[in-house]
């Protein structure tokens, strides 16, 4: 609990740094909304086929974070990526790419009308479909015997 009470204040001040320093505003838009609540269950679904090959808890963040670190690289997560850089049209084919520049024009002043283009949420919503499909096939809360 004290891990979630950590993470919220630390959002709050990140926030509300941004907003009192920076000119951070942040828009709740309904497009904004979905791109959010996909991303979230995309998420969950996505991580669920991961479990398929995992053997153990030990190895659980080694093959997670094999994985996911370098999508978060492509996509721009650490540094702004040219939309038309080579990088950022491979980006754009998995979902991390939509859900990191949907946040940020969420929080851009300078986008104007909606911040969220249908094509982010197709994308995120494809990624999820397949994710929970694959995830709903092979999923199994017992370990798998290796021969």
């Amino acid at each position: 609990m004290s891990c979630v009470i950590r993470a919220l204040v630390l959002v709050a001040l990140t926030l509300g740094v941004g907003v009192a320093f920076y000119g951070l505003i942040v828009r709740r838009t309904p497009t904004g909304h979905c791109a959010h609540r996909r991303a979230r269950a995309q998420r969950s679904a996505r991580w669920s086929p991961i479990t398929v090959i995992i053997p153990n808890a030990d190895a659980a963040p080694a093959i997670v974070n094999g994985v996911y670190l370098p999508l978060m690289f492509i996509s721009g997560t650490f540094f702004p990526l040219s939309s038309s850089s080579v990088l950022a049209k491979i980006a754009s084919y998995f979902p991390i790419r939509p859900f990191v520049l949907a946040s940020y024009n969420a929080m851009n002043p300078q986008v104007q009308g909606h911040p969220v283009r249908e094509v982010w949420l197709v994308n995120l919503a494809i990624w999820c479909a397949v994710a929970l499909v694959f995830a709903i096939r092979r999923f199994t809360w017992l370990p798998r015997r290796r021969a």
